[in-house]
């Protein structure tokens, strides 16, 4: 088992930061959560807005073919943070404004 941990800036198409800018924001980590989820990621957290932190099963995860479907929608940097999980590796400083519970109902939400 391997985690990632992905930090991402949506692509805007203008520098208008309204609310047209969230709800791009949510539809392109949606789109990504599915990518991810096609990709055979099983499971997901997030620390903050434009981080996903996720687990593959073994080390076939394809980064390339992240990148081409990804690139279209998001900056990123994309970085393997452990080769399993049955040691504590993470510190993390979560967003007391993130729901964590919203991302999971999102990622089991969605199909393949």
């Amino acid at each position: 088992m391997r985690k990632y941990h992905l930090s991402y800036d949506v692509i805007s198409d203008n520098n208008n930061f309204d609310n047209d800018f969230v709800e791009k924001h949510l539809t392109v980590r949606e789109t990504i959560l599915a990518i991810l989820k096609k990709m055979g990621v099983q499971s997901v957290s997030s620390p903050c807005e434009s981080t996903i932190v996720f687990t593959y099963p073994n080390r076939d995860f394809n980064r390339t073919t992240f990148a081409t479907k990804a690139s279209k929608y998001i900056y990123f940097s994309l970085c393997l943070v452990a080769k399993h999980d049955s040691e504590d590796f993470e510190k993390i400083n979560k967003s007391p404004n993130i729901d964590d519970e919203i991302l999971q109902d999102l990622w089991d939400s969605i199909e393949y």
